[in-house]
């Protein structure tokens, strides 16, 4: 994940939610065996951790939209 994280020039707060987006994702063993950029960005992962874990969290809409936003820039960068 650190090789991920500086291989790109990335904003901040997306960084700091792709952290906390890649550990449970390792955490819950949902990583792929893909290469170090898609193993962590699967239909599976993303699904679990919005059901599982950003519905959970307090906050506004655009707290979501963020953590969408962080994780579809990853992966596109």
């Amino acid at each position: 994940m650190n090789e991920v994280l500086a291989r790109r020039k990335k904003c901040r707060s997306y960084q700091a939610e792709y952290k906390k987006y890649c550990k449970w994702v390792e955490a819950n063993n949902l990583c792929q065996g893909l290469a170090d950029e898609c193993r962590y960005i699967s239909r599976d992962a993303v699904d679990a951790y919005f059901f599982r874990k950003v519905s959970k969290r307090g906050g506004q809409k655009n707290n979501i939209n963020r953590i969408v936003s962080s994780i579809q820039w990853f992966h596109d960068n």
